[in-house]
């Protein structure tokens, strides 16, 4: 609910499609999403979940997640992650994370589907850990990249009011996050 207003406001200020999307065991699931107008048809849509290695809606969670996360998340998946270019080993995929964290912010262009691309930051609940992440994504020949940085900028700044909105309301918006291998423990 609290980012409806969000999506909206990210949609009429870049004129591309906006995605709120969740950590979810391991995956990333969209769960709500503001179409712009000439939308293309493969877009991160409600409902559907996507794994943490591909696409900027995902990616970006990753770098916020704690670091015993990690390392069980790169030895389960270390092919997949080299193969996502994320890094060949714990130390690059490491200072692969580190550098996307000093940003705030992941671009990625054609990953999950080809000629899309997505500009995502993360979200925080009161407590400060990534449930989420914001961001916008549309058809890689209506981008103009000159205003690229823009697109970023506010991505970032949405972000950040979002997280202080559910941080403002004492966490109660958001239960913690689902995090990685959560259902497995439950099995």
């Amino acid at each position: 609910k609290a980012g409806a207003q969000a999506l909206r406001s990210l949609v009429e200020l870049t004129g591309h499609s906006a995605l709120l999307c969740a950590l979810y065991s391991d995956s990333v699931m969209c769960i709500r999403e503001e179409l712009a107008e000439g939308s293309p048809p493969a877009l991160f849509s409600r409902g559907q979940r996507r794994p943490l290695f591909s696409g900027a809606a995902s990616k970006i969670i990753l770098p916020y997640l704690p670091p015993h996360r990690l390392r069980s998340i790169f030895k389960e998946h270390q092919r997949t992650i080299a193969l996502a270019g994320l890094g060949t080993d714990w130390d690059s995929f490491r200072d692969n994370l580190a550098a996307v964290r000093r940003d705030g912010y992941l671009v990625t262009h054609g990953e999950f589907n080809s000629g899309v691309f997505g500009v995502s930051a993360p979200v925080f609940n009161a407590d400060g850990l990534v449930v989420g992440s914001i961001g916008v994504a549309g058809a890689e020949e209506k981008l103009d990249r000159k205003k690229l940085s823009a697109f970023c900028e506010t991505v970032v700044s949405t972000a950040k009011q979002l997280s202080d909105q559910l941080a403002e309301e004492g966490g109660t918006l958001v239960n913690p996050p689902r995090a990685y291998g959560s259902t497995r423990a439950a099995r």
